[in-house]
């Protein structure tokens, strides 16, 4: 009975977006396109006219909700706005998409947008690398776009998707350029004082990581910080973390946001509005009018823009700031009681974790991370499987000891617990293992070859394992083995411009030799 109601609000829901599409955005009356507020639970922005069966980018609002700029892979980057008290018919922004000018954030002045683009700043200019611009809504449309100086943009490498708080601090996570093939990208900020940046600054530990830190969005008073990250113990894909300004102004430990905001797919390119209220983002999650393969183990390209009123952000704060991390609790029972006392107090901080924001899994796999990787104690591995035990085998921290096993060593273990985890979820299993071989190739090469084979065992299928394997072949100088992985990939998919340009190059290198 459930399923059909479901099925008749879908379909009322689709016969009135068709006739907002016939009447076009005048319909549409009000601050943010004249739709009802969301609640505590995430909902899908306008299906059919904002999101729809395509690949959503980034949406941002101004002007007090009044102006609307969101892109789409299928019509680039448009706007609209609230005009005698109508919307008007969306137009073209002046951002080449095609370049990649599609992650963008609303200044807390409400007025101006900032935005990436790689366009060349000067003739020496080869790498096309991303910088960070800005562009005023004048009431009717945009002034002259204009390049931020040098610092907070750099040169040699990229500025991704920028954030900026009331004194003009600019947040954003780093690019390939950046760092070293391979590794993950991190969260960076460029301090301004009194107008005058100062020089890039990596936020560190425990906000950037060896894992992937990405669309950073800084609080206007920079009371908060959310980012997208795959570190161990999410949902999904990429979750979405937060940490909050202490009084010593110092950041709180990073905490996923929870099950409401995340998914077992991917979050990210968050924004909340300059009022305040309302927390916009990018989903790939399982939604009836959109995409519901992932229940199958599946994963499509379909995405949508979700919409969340921001009253949890006031929760977390309230239950994290001040308050000892679940981390240094337990290091501190382990000090005094060794392994049994930290175990105990484990079990007592799960039970804690079942209505509390504030102890979260995720900082239990960071306390197991970093007690195997400092050497501080021989009970590391105990303490892991007491850990998975006491969490009833949950898919995420199979997944998430799995990863922590693989960058530690213990390479067999860590693949079939990854393997168990991940058994409805193949797709996330093969891009997992492929990230977590190229990022061990740093630490173990050995190491790194036993992942890339296990990932081309088992998906002999795809072209990506074979490629992650070509480019290990390579490093490790087994150029014959590469070129036959790189053949083999292309045999799967003969566009794959990565295979063409790496396979051109060692068989180039080859006949030098």
């Amino acid at each position: 009975m459930k399923k059909k109601s479901l099925i008749v609000t879908l379909l009322f829901s689709m016969i009135s977006i068709n006739a907002q599409k016939q009447d076009d955005f005048a319909v549409l009356k009000g601050p943010y396109l004249g739709q009802k507020p969301p609640g505590e639970n995430p909902e899908l922005f306008m299906f059919g006219l904002i999101s729809t069966l395509d690949v959503e980018y980034c949406i941002a609002f101004l002007d007090k909700g009044k102006v609307c700029v969101y892109g789409r892979d299928d019509i680039g980057v448009n706007y609209t706005y609230l005009k005698d008290g109508h919307w008007t018919e969306p137009q073209k922004m002046r951002l080449n998409s095609g370049l990649g000018e599609w992650k963008y954030n609303v200044a807390p002045n409400d007025k101006t947008l900032y935005f990436m683009s790689p366009r060349p700043t000067r003739s020496s200019d080869t790498k096309n690398d991303m910088n960070i611009y800005k562009t005023e809504w004048t009431g009717s449309g945009w002034t002259e776009q204009k390049i931020l100086p040098f610092p907070p943009n750099s040169m040699e490498f990229h500025e991704i998707y920028p954030s900026i708080s009331t004194d003009g601090s600019a947040y954003f996570h780093g690019g390939e350029f950046r760092n070293a093939p391979d590794i993950n990208d991190d969260i960076y900020r460029s301090q301004c004082v009194k107008g005058i940046y100062k020089q890039q600054e990596r936020l560190n530990e425990p906000i950037s990581t060896g894992y992937g830190e990405y669309d950073a969005f800084v609080a206007p008073n920079e009371e908060f910080l959310m980012f997208g990250s795959d570190r161990p113990g999410g949902y999904g894909r990429y979750d979405t973390y937060i940490c909050f300004k202490k009084d010593d102004r110092s950041w709180t430990h990073p905490v996923n946001a929870g099950s409401k905001l995340n998914s077992i797919s991917w979050e990210n390119r968050v924004i909340v509005t300059p009022d305040g209220k309302y927390m916009f983002f990018v989903s790939g999650r399982p939604h009836p009018l959109l995409n519901d393969e992932l229940e199958n183990g599946k994963y499509t390209s379909v995405t949508g823009f979700y919409w969340v009123d921001t009253s949890f952000i006031k929760k977390l704060k309230k239950r994290m700031v001040g308050s000892r991390c679940a981390a240094k609790i337990i290091s501190e029972e382990y000090k005094v009681g060794g392994i049994k006392a930290a175990i105990r107090k484990l079990t007592e901080l799960i039970d804690e974790m079942k209505d509390s924001y504030h102890f979260l899994p995720s900082e239990l796999l960071v306390l197991c991370r970093d007690m195997i990787v400092a050497g501080k104690i021989k009970d590391a591995d105990i303490f892991c499987h007491a850990l998975l035990d006491n969490l009833n085998e949950d898919f995420r921290f199979k997944r998430g000891y799995g990863m922590i096993c693989l960058i530690n060593g213990h390479t067999r273990q860590g693949l079939n617990l990854l393997k168990e985890a991940l058994s409805d979820h193949p797709v996330e299993l093969m891009v997992l293992l492929y990230k977590q071989g190229s990022y061990l190739f740093h630490k173990s090469r050995k190491e790194a070859l036993k992942v890339m084979q296990f990932n081309a065992q088992k998906f002999p299928k795809h072209y990506l394992p074979k490629f992650g394997l070509s480019r290990i072949h390579e490093k490790l100088g087994n150029t014959k083995e590469a070129i036959e992985c790189c053949e083999k990939t292309l045999q799967l998919n003969p566009d794959y411009s990565p295979a063409i340009n790496l396979l051109k190059q060692l068989k180039d290198n080859n006949e030098r030799r």
